[in-house]
C-alpha cells in the first residue's frame, strides 16, 4: 500500500476504514557516535483505500514521531513528537492546524516524558507511561497516568512500582492493559500483562502464553 521510498513505523485507520495513515522515516542513522542508529525525517501520510493514492499530510522531517492515532470523529490525528522535550500534538485534517497539549500532573522528571500514548475510544482522554518516582539507586520509576483532553490535568492509576509501559484501551470499554517490565532497567526484560479499569481502582494480571 505505500511507495516503498521510506520505513514505515506505524499505521492507523480512520474511523471510516476509508483511508490509513501512516507515519514515515527518511533516514536510518545516529546523530551522535554514542547513539544507537535509528529512524528519523518522519512525516505522516495517508493512503486512499478506495483509489490507493497516496498523500503527505505533513512536511516537517522531524527528528521523532511515535503513537500515531485518530480521534473518533475522524478529524484530527494525535502523534506523540520531540523537540527538545515530549509533545503531543494534535493536527486538524481539515486546515492542518496543530494543538499541542502538556499534561499537568503530578510527575517526578522536570517535563512531562510521555511515552506510548494512547487515545480512549471516546476521545475523551489519553493515557500514557511517565516518570513517577525513582528508587534507591535513581532509575525512573514509570506509572500508567489517564489524561482528561478538556481540563489537561493527568493522574496516576497504576502503582506497581515497576516500569508500565504501552497503555491500551480496550475497544468501547472503561478498561485498559499494560505492559509491566520487572526487569526494567537490567539486561533482561522480565514482562507481566495487566488488565486495569480506567480509573486504576481494578487491576487483573493476565497471562499470555507465547509460543
Amino acid at each position: 500500500m505505500t511507495n516503498g521510498e521510506g520505513l514505515v513505523t506505524e499505521a492507523a485507520f480512520s474511523p471510516d476504514g476509508e483511508s490509513l495513515f501512516y507515519l514515515e522515516a527518511g533516514i536510518h542513522t545516529n546523530y551522535s557516535p554514542i547513539a544507537s542508529e535509528r529512524p528519523h525525517d518522519f512525516d505522516i501520510y495517508r493512503v486512499d483505500l478506495g483509489a490507493m493514492e497516496i498523500e503527505q499530510i505533513t512536511h516537517k522531517d522531524a527528528y521523532d514521531m511515535s503513537a500515531l492515532d485518530v480521534t473518533p470523529d475522524g478529524e484530527a490525528l494525535m502523534y506523540r513528537s520531540y523537540d527538545g522535550s515530549d509533545q503531543l500534538l494534535f493536527q486538524t485534517l481539515e486546515d492542518g492546524s496543530e494543538t499541542a497539549v502538556t499534561p499537568i500532573g503530578d510527575f517526578a522528571s522536570e517535563a512531562p516524558m510521555i511515552s506510548s500514548p494512547a487515545l480512549s475510544s471516546d476521545g475523551e482522554h489519553v493515557v500514557f507511561s511517565d516518570v513517577a518516582t525513582t528508587n534507591e539507586s535513581g532509575t525512573f520509576i514509570y506509572e500508567g497516568f489517564r489524561m482528561d483532553l478538556e481540563t489537561k490535568q493527568a493522574e496516576q492509576i497504576t502503582s506497581f512500582g515497576e516500569h508500565v509501559t504501552s497503555p491500551v484501551f480496550f475497544n468501547h470499554q472503561d478498561k485498559l492493559i499494560v505492559t509491566v517490565d520487572k526487569g526494567f532497567a537490567t539486561s533482561v526484560p522480565d514482562y507481566d500483562y495487566w488488565v486495569i479499569s480506567a480509573d486504576g481502582d481494578e487491576r487483573e494480571r493476565i497471562q499470555i502464553n507465547f509460543p
